[in-house]
């Protein structure tokens, strides 16, 4: 016993050299940022143990998936259209007769450039609505289910059941029951409050419940890290819903007074084709969640050659099981950076990362219009600290930073040069652009970036100008300011 409590450092000093030797050069290779990477080797080779399984369960690694016969057969479709993607670019000028040169060059950039970074083409002729407030988009959601002939698909990373989650589980029963196919994908951390027995009606009508990526930490170390984050919910294929909402009532409370915390978020009705690429993607991660590919009898013929409206609309996903690292973050970068006249940025969590910093920075610089809208309140305390910590920074290069007063800010747009737009579900920090499923609706369209301009317009009407940075407690600024990069 005494021979061994005298090995017993030595064995663990072994394994602290073992635990470097093996992890050190796997961490060199891998495909996370320079700095992240300098980060895990200085907690590795300083505390083995605790840095080994930080690393495990916390590291950006890729995921890989296996595909589903839709993702196949569209992956051969966009081969064949790569091709003539010009197209594309050229369909731009119909919709937009007064638009300038430099903005039609822009969308033509952003457009290719999404085009690289998703591996997919726009959709034409789609008819768009921005909800302007939360009554009105939730009325159109319940009134959109209530249609549902085939079958209704929803994906949230927050599912209450609370007084909006019942209302929504009310309709979802009774289209069960009456035959509609019924699919509700929930995150499962995110939705922990849904348990099994607020659902079992449903799923005793028909309807089918999967919980995304449940907390395994041997099976799925990254379980805990990776969260799906995207809002989905489309009805027949041919009717979609998304934004920055979950489904409970801070997010459409039955008035402002009686839930004086309620989230200001922002989402929009998408009818046309772009449908189908939402329904793509929810396809992907219900085969993710329950090893089912449901894409192979799923008809999209009647919507194929429908043409309803005039907007054309890119739905991009982005997640740690794609090829592409950081899509999301990249094409906000490059619209940021192209910007001539106009950014307007609203989020809820602003940890931009140097990269986003420095495309607002020196936009600034260069002259253009930079606003931001920011939570005045937030539901991530150190997250608004964090964010707060960049305000001179950018007030010094010339930007324009409000806080929104009533409520919780939550909606997630983004508009440049009032020609290109995004909305979805991507928040302003690296979770989002790096370690969450996210999807976004990117538009190229100046009707529906002046919607979107007039609704950031009005929630203005309720926001305080900041024009000095914050003085106190520089200390706490400071250390979020450095733990910004891991949040």
């Amino acid at each position: 016993m005494e021979g061994l409590a005298n090995a017993l450092p030595f064995i663990l000093s072994g394994l602290n050299y073992l635990i470097v030797l093996i992890l050190v050069p796997r961490i060199f290779v891998s495909k996370e940022e320079s700095s992240h990477i300098l980060l895990w080797i200085i907690l590795i080779v300083t505390v083995p143990f605790a840095g080994a399984l930080s690393w495990w369960f916390f590291s950006n690694r890729r995921i890989r998936r296996k595909k589903t016969a839709l993702q196949l057969s569209e992956e051969a479709k966009r081969l064949k259209l790569a091709q003539t993607h010009k197209h594309f670019t050229e369909r731009l000028e119909p919709y937009q007769p007064n638009q300038t040169e430099q903005s039609q060059a822009l969308k033509a950039d952003l457009l290719e450039l999404a085009h690289e970074l998703d591996h997919s083409l726009p959709y034409m002729n789609n008819v768009l609505d921005p909800f302007e407030d939360q009554a009105r988009a939730f009325d159109s959601i319940l009134a959109a289910l209530r249609s549902a002939q085939e079958w209704i698909h929803l994906e949230f990373y927050i599912f209450r059941p609370d007084r909006a989650g019942r209302e929504v589980l009310a309709i979802l029963e009774e289209k069960a029951a009456q035959g509609v196919q019924v699919r509700l994908l929930v995150d499962d951390v995110g939705s922990s409050e849904l348990k099994t027995r607020d659902t079992e009606t449903l799923v005793r009508a028909g309807g089918e419940v999967a919980r995304f990526a449940p907390i395994r930490p041997l099976a799925r170390p990254w379980s805990l890290h990776f969260r799906n984050h995207r809002k989905i919910l489309s009805i027949d294929g041919r009717v979609g819903f998304t934004g920055s909402f979950n489904i409970g009532d801070e997010y459409f409370p039955p008035s402002q007074q009686s839930c004086p915390h309620s989230f200001r978020d922002q989402a929009i009705r998408i009818e046309g084709p772009a449908v189908q690429k939402m329904e793509e993607v929810f396809l992907e991660d219900w085969f993710f969640a329950t090893g089912i590919d449901i894409s192979t009898y799923l008809d999209f013929s009647p919507w194929k050659d429908r043409r309803e409206g005039k907007e054309m609309v890119h739905f991009i996903g982005s997640g740690p099981d794609t090829s592409e690292s950081g899509t999301i973050h990249k094409l906000f970068f490059a619209a940021m950076s192209s910007a001539r006249h106009q950014i307007l940025l609203t989020t809820p969590y602003f940890v931009p990362g140097d990269e986003i910093l420095l495309a607002l920075e020196t936009a600034a610089l260069r002259g253009v219009e930079v606003k931001l809208l920011l939570p005045s309140k937030s539901d991530v305390r150190l997250t608004k600290i964090a964010g707060m910590s960049f305000y001179a920074r950018l007030l010094k290069a010339g930007c324009q930073i409000y806080e929104y007063q009533p409520g919780i800010l939550h909606a997630k747009t983004l508009v440049v040069d009032g020609c290109w737009a995004s909305v979805g579900s991507a928040n302003m920090d690296r979770r989002s652009f790096y370690l969450n499923w996210e999807a976004n609706l990117v538009f190229y369209g100046r009707e529906i970036s002046e919607q979107l301009i007039r609704i950031f317009e009005k929630d203005l009407e309720d926001s305080l100008e900041i024009h000095q940075a914050p003085q106190n407690n520089p200390i706490m600024l400071g250390i979020a300011r450095v733990l910004a990069p891991l949040l």
